[in-house]
This record gives structure tokens, C-alpha cells and sequence, in this order.
């Protein structure tokens, strides 16, 4: 009897201890989803506390900074007095030629200046449509420039397909291409015959953000010409010269 009595309570027991150890299971399933849950919350809260002192980092920047020109840097230029067209031969031929630019400071302005003059070129500056100052500014432009971003720009004068060469300046911006520049070269890709590429930098080699150019705008250029920061300095104006004379000599 004792033994019948103990063989009928074995299979209850089995049941008993599944049910038991299936519970518990459950309970630490519960658990483990609760630990995740806060780490999930704490973490997210944390971010959200990070985004607001980046946030008030910045906007304190935006408020107390104001810079003229806090993207391209300075503008040694103003220091030459000098007319390049007394140092090369303006180009004779009867070629239609268009110089493009984007600039916030002097260095990429003068460039295409001086090519309009010995080129006797027409100028199409770059605008674009929301103004870039101050340190809110000079985050915008860094990023933009390294996402490789395309900024909103005014529709230009000049139409590059009426030209039969076009020379196209471009600053440099975060090791990269300016997003004004690329914008252009977007929206103009297909337009244009022959390149010219100009880059204006503080030390960044010009074939890089030439094959940029080249990518954005579907055309292989026919010079490539990198100025540099000390390029713009009255000592060595010879070797600006130099640069400004080597983007015409294919031409001539």
C-alpha cells in the first residue's frame, strides 16, 4: 500500500517541481527584461542630458561669438597691393571662359579675380541662401563639409553651358570640398564643356577635393591648381604668380 502510495506521489511530484522551475524561470525572464529596460532608460536619459549641454555649449557660442569670417580664416591678400596683370600676359584667344567662386573671406575671392583678368573671364559668385557666421556657423559649415552635404544656393546669373571653359575656386572647408561649391557643381553637372579646378587651403593637397570636383560634377579638368596659405603673402607673391600663370598655360 505504502509503496503504491509512493509511486503515485512520484509522478506528482515531477509535475510539482517542472511547474516550480518553470516559474522561476519566468520570474528571472521578468527580471532580466526589467534590468534591460532601465539600462535602456538610463542610457537614453543620458544622452538626452548630453544633447542638452551640447546644445547650451552652442547656443552660449551662437550668442557671444561673432566673427566676420570664421570659416575661411585670414585673408593675408589684403596685405598685396598689386595688379597681376602686369606679371602675366592676359590670354588673347577668343574663348568664352566663366570663373565660379565661393568665398567667406579674401584668398579664394582674389584668385578669381585675378583669373578673370588675364583670362578676361566672367565672374559668377556663389551665394548661398542662409548666411554663415559665428561659431554656429562654423559647426554648420565643418559638418556639412565632412558629410560631404550640398548647401542651398541662389540660382546663379550665368549659364556654364554658353562657355567653352569654366574655372571653378572652391576654399576648403574641413579637408573637403565647401558645400556651397559642391551644391553648384550638383546642380550644374552635365552644363559644363571643359574644367578648370582651383582649391584654396590652409595645407590640404588639392587632388583630393579635385576628385571630389570631378566626382560631383562629371568632368575630368584640365589643370589643377592647389594655393596655399602662404601663397597670399608679399613674400612670396612670385610663387602666386607662378600658380595663377600655370591654370592659363594649357589655354594659350
Amino acid at each position: 500500500m505504502d509503496q503504491r502510495r509512493e509511486a503515485s506521489a512520484g509522478p506528482r511530484a515531477l509535475v510539482l517541481l517542472t511547474e516550480r522551475g518553470e516559474e522561476h524561470m519566468n520570474q528571472s525572464s521578468v527580471l532580466r527584461a526589467a534590468v534591460k529596460n532601465a539600462i535602456t532608460h538610463k542610457a537614453r536619459a543620458v544622452s538626452a542630458i548630453c544633447i542638452l549641454i551640447g546644445l547650451v555649449i552652442t547656443a552660449a557660442g551662437c550668442a557671444s561669438t561673432d566673427t566676420g569670417d570664421t570659416i575661411s580664416g585670414a585673408s593675408p591678400v589684403e596685405e598685396i597691393d598689386a595688379y597681376i596683370g602686369d606679371a602675366i600676359e592676359p590670354l588673347s584667344g577668343n574663348e568664352q571662359v566663366l570663373i565660379v567662386y565661393f568665398s567667406q573671406g579674401e584668398s579664394t575671392r582674389q584668385v578669381a579675380h585675378d583669373l578673370a583678368t588675364v583670362t578676361d573671364g566672367d565672374i559668377e559668385v556663389i551665394e548661398e541662401k542662409r548666411e554663415r557666421r559665428g561659431f554656429c556657423g562654423y559647426m554648420r559649415a565643418g559638418g556639412a563639409s565632412s558629410f560631404k552635404i550640398a548647401s542651398r544656393i541662389l540660382p546663379g546669373k550665368c549659364n556654364p553651358a554658353d562657355y567653352d571653359i569654366v574655372y571653378v575656386c572652391t576654399p576648403v572647408w574641413a579637408w573637403n570640398l565647401s558645400p556651397p561649391v559642391r551644391a553648384w557643381l550638383k546642380a550644374n553637372r552635365g552644363n559644363i564643356r571643359k574644367a578648370g579646378f582651383v582649391t584654396v587651403s590652409g595645407d590640404t593637397e588639392p587632388d583630393k577635393i579635385a576628385r571630389d570636383m570631378e566626382r560631383t560634377s562629371g568632368v575630368d579638368p584640365f589643370v589643377v591648381i592647389g594655393f596655399s596659405e602662404q601663397d597670399f603673402y608679399a613674400e612670396n607673391r612670385n610663387q602666386y604668380e607662378t600658380k595663377i600663370a600655370a591654370l592659363i598655360e594649357p589655354l594659350r
